[in-house]
């Protein structure tokens, strides 16, 4: 489900627990509405009010990711990892050739939707 692990390690050097983290509130939004079955699992993981699940819960699941990130010091951009815009391109093709990782995603990701992943962070 994390999508460029492999640029931002193998290229930035980013450590894999810290490009995943990164990368886990975003990817999570992009993909919530395809895993709404785990949706109540997710909440009741992150100590979130139990509910039927559902798009509001979802959206207190992706809240709550981008809040726990926030609270243990995980970036919410790339800029410190010396990573820009100009960087886009590069980070987008990569990770849509990462097969092993985009296959497992569940839900097909073009190159647009890993773009805007990437966007969001820079």
């Amino acid at each position: 489900m994390l999508v460029g692990l492999i640029p931002l390690g193998g290229f930035y050097r980013i450590p894999h627990g810290i490009s995943n983290a990164v990368l886990l509130p975003y990817v999570m939004s992009y993909n919530i509405d395809s895993i709404s079955d785990c949706v109540p699992a997710l909440a009741q993981a992150l100590g979130l009010p139990a509910q039927d699940g559902g798009k509001g819960q979802g959206q207190q699941v992706i809240e709550a990711l981008f809040s726990l990130c926030a609270d243990v010091h995980i970036p919410n951009n790339l800029r410190m990892f010396n990573i820009h815009e100009k960087d886009l391109e590069f980070l987008t093709v990569s990770a849509s050739r990462v097969h092993r990782l985009l296959d497992q995603n569940p839900k097909v990701m073009s190159l647009e939707d890993i773009r805007s992943i990437y966007a969001q962070l820079l």
